[in-house]
């Protein structure tokens, strides 16, 4: 089963909202998810404790573990039990440059970069796309969050330049929206 690891060396930048707007969407369509919360802050997994304590989801399609306590180069074995498991795997990684992640982007068969258009987030960025290029996965993005509408995947080799033009010219086309 396909699994998409989303990282961003930069706290803020949405990892843990696109991880599940992309499993909510999954489950929507059937399929099952499996989610891997490699954040210490734990935010994918109480959002989930919080459904099933309010007596939400108990139907739902989509699994939740805490992967942030697990050493870092055992991600990989959490990742094939995922697989094993649910259709589809979904490692939400934390907001800092660390092993853990890089780890789970070589057992990923994709890596998906979100971003904001501040020029710091930006700047992180490159630097997690840079890193993960040089581990050889399969990267989509950066893609920009906190816009009204779909915007522009722009080339992993952009520039910080490259990216900040890009960011004005989707925030102007979401404005046009």
């Amino acid at each position: 089963m396909p699994v998409i690891t989303i990282a961003q060396s930069k706290g803020g930048a949405g990892k843990t909202t696109l991880a599940l707007a992309l499993a909510s969407e999954f489950e929507a369509l059937g399929g099952s998810v499996f989610m891997l919360d490699a954040d210490r802050q734990n935010s994918l997994l109480n959002w989930h404790r919080d459904r099933r304590e309010e007596g939400r989801g108990g139907d739902s399609l989509i699994t939740v573990e805490d992967a942030s306590q697990i050493r870092d180069a055992e991600i990989g074995a959490a990742i094939k039990r995922a697989r094993e498991s649910a259709q589809l795997v979904i490692v939400d990684s934390e907001g800092t440059s660390n092993f853990k992640t890089a780890y789970a982007a070589m057992d990923s068969d994709f890596v998906v970069i979100p971003t904001r258009s501040s020029r710091l987030d930006l700047e992180r960025t490159v630097e997690t796309s840079e890193m993960l290029q040089k581990m050889g996965g399969a990267v989509i993005g950066p893609l920009l969050m906190g816009m009204s509408k779909p915007v522009q995947i722009v080339p992993m080799d952009a520039t910080v330049s490259d990216l900040v033009t890009s960011a004005a010219l989707a925030a102007h086309d979401a404005a046009e929206w």
